[in-house]
């Protein structure tokens, strides 16, 4: 992906944006990011011709007040018409890196106008992909991301900093990846929920982060990091930006004709070019993971049931490992007497594993919030799954961790 260019009604020919998205698409990219700003309407039609997603950002206001919300509902829902029935339009974000929601971290009423503006541009144009918060402080309601990816802005220009970086970030860490930590509101259990983007990398020849400001050496700082990218599985990656801006000298296409700064293919997947310019690059060469054997799929048994039945209970000795398949479950923690909800878990989300990876008793009780469906795997076919997979076991193992830590947070006095 690329952030791309801005234009106004009226600044650009249509020759003239049809040449930058081409240069674009040359540059192996399949996405283009319009960065927080409703662009003109022959943006969509270029795409949709040209094959190319586009990533659309709502304009952001100054401030967070109850004013800002309602002029940003508005504007929301001015840009629908320009841009619902575009097939390019793939990704919607809300807001960028807490423009005009400074008070997102500390602000219940923020975080519920985020989660209603989602939910309302659902309702309208339920095929795209929504952002909260694009690169940080993402909103978590009762465990649930108000998000369809997790993204993190990171910008490094040392590439051991990268790797370091990429990989307390795929592990799933997320205090010290971004400038601001990747989520805020309730505790946030679940490694994987969403996929995870890089939504801005790069900054090289940004003059306050030290990059290089020569072409040659960004091409070859571009290859290394997009490696690295690569190397840790992530769902995707947005590398800012397409053209130089003001003081940001790092675009990879010339502005006024279009012509590309570095070498096609530079920021694809394993196309050609790229696979070119890797062998053009030893001296940054990583070995290629070993293939992942194939595992045989255990089966699964299917259970149903009614809105308020506990399918576990707190105390109780763990048999089985449950995948929500359908419906919706509450995570209630009784303590004193008392039964907290703790989060709520929909279709694809997990729980049960904590009892049988530590081979301790049930942490909380489970109970359906709605007519629900689960897949339930027994103890030993799920241990043995698990011993097949060195990744799969560190997976469980984090996500436990973070449950855990999760729930320590919760029993603490509230202020």
């Amino acid at each position: 992906y690329l952030d791309g260019i801005l234009y106004q009604p009226g600044t650009a020919t249509y020759e003239e944006m049809r040449r930058h998205l081409r240069a674009i698409k040359d540059l192996g990219c399949n996405l283009v990011r319009i960065h927080i700003a409703g662009i003109d309407p022959r943006i969509y039609e270029l795409a949709d011709e040209l094959g190319l997603l586009v990533w659309v950002e709502v304009p952001s206001p100054h401030s967070s007040t109850e004013r800002s919300r309602a002029n940003h509902r508005a504007e929301l829902l001015r840009l629908l018409p320009w841009v619902g029935h575009h097939p390019s339009v793939a990704i919607w974000s809300l807001y960028n890196e807490d423009w005009g929601a400074e008070d997102i971290a500390a602000s219940a009423a923020t975080r519920a106008y985020i989660a209603s503006a989602r939910a309302e541009l659902l309702r309208h144009h339920p095929q795209v992909l929504i952002i909260d918060n694009d690169g940080w402080n993402h909103v978590s309601i009762e465990g649930a991301l108000q998000s369809d990816l997790l993204t993190a802005h990171i910008y490094a220009t040392a590439l051991d900093a990268w790797r370091d970086t990429l990989d307390r970030l795929v592990s799933g860490e997320h205090d010290r990846v971004a400038v601001q930590p990747l989520v805020v509101g309730d505790p946030f259990f679940y490694a994987g929920q969403v996929p995870l983007v890089v939504s801005e990398w790069g900054g090289f020849g940004f003059a306050l982060y030290g990059g290089p400001a020569a072409a040659t050496g960004r091409a070859r700082l571009i290859r290394a990091f997009k490696r690295a990218l690569r190397d840790h599985g992530l769902a995707g990656d947005v590398y800012t930006q397409a053209t130089d801006i003001e003081d940001e000298r790092n675009g990879l296409i010339d502005a006024a004709t279009g012509a590309l700064r570095v070498p096609a293919g530079i920021l694809g997947g394993r196309s050609r070019a790229a696979r070119s310019a890797d062998a053009a690059s030893p001296e940054t060469e990583r070995p290629a993971p070993p293939e992942r054997p194939v595992l045989p799929l255990p089966t699964m048994e299917r259970l149903a049931f009614p809105t308020g039945a506990a399918i576990v209970r707190q105390g109780t000795a763990g048999d089985k490992f449950y995948i929500v398949l359908d419906g919706a479950v509450a995570v209630l923690r009784e303590e004193n007497g008392e039964s907290r909800r703790i989060a709520t878990l929909r279709r694809g989300q997990f729980f049960g594993e904590m009892a049988l990876v530590g081979d301790t008793p049930r942490t909380a009780t489970v109970q359906a919030d709605a007519p629900t469906t689960v897949l339930a795997l027994g103890r030993e076919a799920f241990r043995a799954l698990v011993a097949q997979s060195l990744d799969g076991a560190a997976d469980l193992d984090r996500v436990a961790r973070e449950r855990l830590l999760g729930q320590a947070a919760l029993r603490e006095p509230r202020p």
